[in-house]
């Protein structure tokens, strides 16, 4: 009877990963399938190509969670222009990665945030910056991070970019989600005789953290997805502004 009572002991152990994976996978698809990007806007302009956007589904209890754990959480925004081309494979003219990270400092009870703009998301980091909010968190004795980092940098130069400071949660998510009047490209050079449209897709993950966070947060880490791509409808380059709010 022992024996018997041990080995079920032991075979429900040996299931338990299995089954928290399950839930964790479970959680995080169904997390991924409520977000997604509505309200794709391209404003009329003769000067550039401007871009409005809305993210939807994003902050679930579980993502507010993850930040309020004080987890740093990146929104990726890929912003794209196309050149329609009929039968052949539409051109992109314009491709910017709009990168967000929040941090949530639990000393100030203050949400720190970020954002950097640049062709390619994996040329964005935040390492100087999250060094500098560690730093100033812990209040740690030793030297500035970024002392440590750019011991050549001239006098006078911003190595690290000062974060926008939100003291309620609803402001954050506000600025999070919302994409408005983004310069994503100018017109000229462009072809007056061709329909265009943007598409606005975003990618959200948690930064890792140094041990031993990085073992407390891998369950997190299903949180990460992408949304699908959402379109505009096409316009000319010299046209009005056209919407669409359809995923």
């Amino acid at each position: 009877m022992t024996r018997n009572l041990d080995t079920l002991f032991h075979s429900v152990l040996s299931l338990l990963p299995v089954s928290l994976l399950i839930v964790a996978l479970g959680g995080a698809f169904a997390f991924a399938d409520d977000a997604h990007i509505v309200n794709v806007i391209k404003a009329g302009s003769s000067q550039s190509v401007i871009v409005s956007a809305t993210l939807k589904g994003a902050f679930t209890p579980k993502m507010r969670k993850s930040i309020n754990s004080g987890a740093p959480v990146t929104f990726t925004y890929l912003l794209q222009l196309k050149r329609l081309r009929g039968f052949m494979w539409n051109k992109t003219v314009y491709r910017v990665a709009l990168k967000r990270m929040v941090k949530f400092d639990a000393l100030k009870k203050e949400y720190l945030a970020w954002e950097k703009k640049d062709e390619d998301e994996d040329d964005i980091d935040f390492k100087a910056e999250l060094e500098n909010a560690n730093f100033n968190e812990t209040g740690e004795a030793g030297e500035h991070p970024v002392a440590k980092r750019d011991k050549n940098i001239q006098p006078g130069s911003k190595v690290v970019m000062e974060p926008l400071v939100f003291k309620k949660a609803q402001e954050l998510e506000k600025w999070m989600t919302h994409i408005e009047n983004f310069d994503l490209g100018p017109v000229e050079g462009l072809d007056k005789s061709a329909l265009y449209k943007v598409r606005v897709r975003c990618k959200m993950n948690q930064i890792k953290l140094i041990p031993p966070f990085n073992y407390i947060l891998f369950f997190m880490s299903f949180l990460d997805f992408d949304t699908e791509w959402t379109n505009s409808t096409t316009f000319p380059v010299n046209g009005a502004a056209h919407r669409k709010s359809s995923r």
